[in-house]
């Protein structure tokens, strides 16, 4: 019996839900494409779609996977059309992909606020001619989506861009994957596709109540191709194959769309150093239905049937400094090597991670794309090569207890004497106690939040009847690079963590802080973590 572990992934219909099917079924309709005939090719799409595939088929779906040339309007549609014939009560379809998105001229006039549509494209896509008809429109995903019926689910995954905006500068001398997005310009051929149905006006993927829909990036932004594990991947096909995996289920082997959209939406940045805004919406209906526990399972998007066991926990990460990373070491006139502790000294830039430019005292993250830290000497770099590697098992440790918390005004790299506020969302009941830690980028400890003042007085709690707490403003200071600020919610006031961080502050000190948050925060019931990193420069 295929999908008995995954029956039943969410129920969703408008006020109600039927038993869930014996034998529930998903179908996965997964398409990924790097080679493109007529603009620049991608590297990690083809990745994403086999990932998830994979993780699937792993678990007894039955999935077609379409890659570069196969990926043409007409079989996508062939295929959708076989899933529909197919599909009962109780099933669930998976539809995804990876590759290049960019925007049009709206098909519908008075369809979208800024007259375009978002359109996904394949292979064979030219500006002119029957290749302008190899794409995927918003309308035609709306009008795919809304043939499903209601007593089946959907979760629609759309890892590319619309946009040429970044939240910041690429560093010229980092190694940024390619970018899910081409500007084709405003001249265009005849169109070959018919005008898209005016019932698809105005209709959003996550609107509809059925379907759960994750996409990579704000329209106003720019999906990049982000290196994991040394390959080039797109964060949110990441990120949902890792939570198809039961990586986001909190460690209780039951993953609830609250917890697949805080993973995925927290992974996302992450692995993005947050060039990326993802988003997961699904329809306010499934939400309310949830929260009233009325049916089996109603909030559940990777759930089991109650007589199967759940599945064994995802392995937690261990909270250690990551192993050393390449180093190169470039200057005007030689690359001569150096010492540098905790560093591996390569001889080409092409194979570093790390990049010291002795000329400009700046380390880069090539992978990333940044710069990171301040590094006039040898020491410096040293403790900033250290910082960097405590960092890296953070970004998978944190999402498994996710908490979110933003920068304002936006992500942007800041200037020094710019003023920022943190806004901490409470992720659940109970979460009500704060506790925020910076690490600089010098690895320097910084133990910001609450003061004594602020536990002798409730400060250090968000407000009973308030969902989130604004603190600051708080002026950016030296030195420059890449901070991470830690933000925890507990559901006690954690004073040993607190009087731990006081004898840490002001000292370079990463290691130690990975074994404070390993003793003292790891337990994500009563404690989430959020990390978040500040760009600065002068």
């Amino acid at each position: 019996m295929k999908m008995k572990q995954f029956a039943g992934m969410f129920c969703a219909a408008a006020l109600w839900c039927a038993p869930l099917a014996a034998q529930a079924e998903i179908y996965g309709l997964i398409i990924g494409v790097d080679d493109y005939a007529y603009v620049p090719s991608l590297a990690g799409a083809v990745n994403d779609a086999r990932d998830i595939s994979a993780t699937l088929e792993e678990r007894g779906a039955d999935v077609t996977l379409l890659l570069d040339r196969e990926a043409t309007r007409a079989r996508i549609m062939q295929e959708y059309e076989t899933i529909l014939g197919k599909v009962q009560s109780g099933d669930t379809i998976v539809i995804t992909f990876a590759g290049h998105g960019i925007q049009m001229p709206e098909a519908l006039a008075g369809d979208e606020p800024d007259g375009k549509d978002e359109t996904f494209i394949l292979h064979g896509f030219n500006v002119r001619g029957e290749g302008l008809g190899e794409r995927i429109r918003d309308n035609d995903i709306s009008e795919m989506l809304s043939r499903v019926p209601l007593d089946v689910a959907v979760l629609m995954v759309a890892d590319s861009c619309h946009s040429g905006t970044m939240t910041r500068s690429v560093d010229p001398r980092g190694d940024l994957g390619p970018m899910r997005f081409v500007d084709i310009g405003t001249e265009f051929g005849a169109d070959p596709l018919a005008k898209p149905h005016v019932r698809t006006r105005s209709v959003e993927a996550g609107d509809l109540p059925n379907v759960v829909y994750a996409h990579a990036a704000r329209d106003d932004q720019q999906t990049p191709e982000v290196q994991i594990d040394g390959v080039y991947r797109g964060a949110l096909s990441w990120s949902v194959a890792r939570a198809l995996d039961g990586q986001a289920d909190g460690g209780d082997g039951m993953t609830t769309l609250s917890d697949f959209q805080d993973f995925v939406i927290e992974q996302v940045r992450n692995l993005s150093g947050t060039r990326q805004t993802p988003g997961v919406t699904y329809s306010r209906a499934v939400e309310l239905m949830g929260a009233d526990g009325a049916g089996i399972a109603l909030s559940v998007l990777l759930g089991n049937e109650p007589e199967a066991p759940p599945p064994p926990p995802a392995p937690e990460v261990d909270l250690a400094l990551a192993d050393p990373p390449g180093l190169y070491v470039k200057t005007a006139d030689s690359t001569r090597a150096v010492f540098l502790g905790g560093a591996r000294l390569v001889s080409t830039e092409e194979t570093a991670r790390l990049l010291w430019d002795r000329e400009s005292r700046e380390l880069v993250d090539r992978a990333t794309a940044d710069v990171i830290a301040e590094a006039e000497a040898e020491a410096s770099v040293e403790l900033a090569v250290k910082k960097w590697r405590a960092v890296q098992p953070l970004l998978r440790w944190s999402p498994r207890r996710p908490l979110q918390f933003r920068l304002e005004p936006d992500d942007r790299r800041f200037t020094l004497g710019d003023a920022i506020h943190i806004t901490i969302a409470r992720p659940g009941p109970g979460f009500d106690y704060l506790t925020i830690v910076n690490l600089a980028s010098t690895g320097e400890v910084q133990f910001i939040f609450p003061a004594a003042g602020h536990t002798r007085t409730d400060q250090d709690r968000i407000d009973p009847g308030q969902t989130a707490k604004r603190l600051g403003p708080s002026p950016i200071s030296p030195p420059t690079g890449a901070d991470h600020v830690i933000a925890l919610a507990s559901q006690t006031r954690l004073t040993d963590l607190h009087n731990a961080l006081e004898r840490l502050h002001g000292t370079p000190a990463p290691e130690e802080l990975l074994d404070l948050l390993g003793r003292h925060a790891s337990d994500p019931e009563q404690v989430r973590v959020g990390l978040l990193p500040i760009f600065t420069q002068r």
